[in-house]
């Protein structure tokens, strides 16, 4: 992803777009329906606005949380595209979701294919503001590398009791 640097009325729909998909997972509840309600020209000054708001040095000309945003963004196009779609589709996977929201896990657990076992990684993240330590289990049923949020622990994530009892059992603990 490229931050769009163009003038407010010569953005194109797809510059809009983009500009929409490089927020989506980090927007507060509200602020994509007022992106989506805004004509061109506001897109591009709500989108000014919502760097502004995340800055945590405005007194200086970089905003380190926009560039560590774009950092990931790149990063799960680079690490999580699948060979079947566009390099660009890393951060459409669930693990580049993950990834753009928290950042790199702490720890990861890796699990090879086993009979009767899919290949999975369960990530582990320590301490998650407001949550404390929490996992994310993405499993490849398939075996093309396409790893999917099978459960999770984190607060309005995907959870699965039958995957919950697998990890509780051990199967997916880190030496086993």
């Amino acid at each position: 992803f490229q931050v769009v640097a163009a003038v407010a009325d010569t953005l194109t729909t797809d510059e809009v777009e983009q500009l929409r998909l490089i927020i989506a997972y980090i927007a507060r509840p509200g602020e994509m329906e007022t992106f989506e309600s805004l004509n061109t020209t506001g897109k591009a000054n709500f989108m000014a606005q919502f760097w502004k708001d995340r800055d945590p040095t405005p007194e200086t000309p970089m905003n380190e949380f926009r560039d560590e945003h774009l950092r990931r963004l790149n990063f799960a196009n680079d690490r999580f595209s699948l060979g079947f779609r566009d390099r660009s589709d890393g951060w459409r996977t669930d693990q580049g979701r993950v990834y753009i929201i928290h950042g790199p896990p702490d720890q990861i657990d890796r699990f090879p294919f086993a009979s009767g076992r899919e290949a999975a990684e369960k990530w582990n993240y320590e301490s998650l503001p407001g949550q404390g330590a929490v996992y994310f289990l993405f499993v490849d049923k398939n075996g093309y590398g396409d790893y999917r949020l099978a459960t999770s622990s984190a607060r309005g994530e995907k959870r699965d009791p039958t995957w919950d009892r697998r990890i509780q059992s051990g199967e997916f603990e880190r030496g086993r």
